[in-house]
């Protein structure tokens, strides 16, 4: 199957709140795929796991960083979309704001 016809998404883990590490995830997740993009990239959520839904930290500041490691990447080629796994207004708002 021709590789324009693979529609391979997958998601920045949630922990992944620097820019480095949103970066480092990308370009693994590309690695371990054999791919040289992905059609779509997501944060998968605005919170660390441990703390969804125990803590009012929203990592708003660690998400814009996040969200700026998906723009470069995009920018370089490696996604054809970015975007949030949570509707939500922190996801919003990042999109508004960059």
């Amino acid at each position: 199957m021709p590789r324009e016809q693979l529609f391979v998404v997958s998601k920045v883990a949630a922990e992944h709140k620097t820019n480095e590490s949103a970066a480092k995830s990308i370009d693994e997740t590309l690695e371990k795929m054999g791919l040289d993009y992905l059609v779509k990239m997501i944060i998968h959520s605005p919170q660390p796991w441990v703390e969804v839904n125990q803590s009012e930290n929203r990592y708003v500041e660690e998400n814009r960083v996040a969200w700026k490691a998906l723009e470069d990447e995009y920018e370089a080629g490696k996604l054809k979309v970015i975007g949030g796994a949570v509707a939500s207004t922190i996801f919003n708002s990042l999109i508004l704001q960059t």
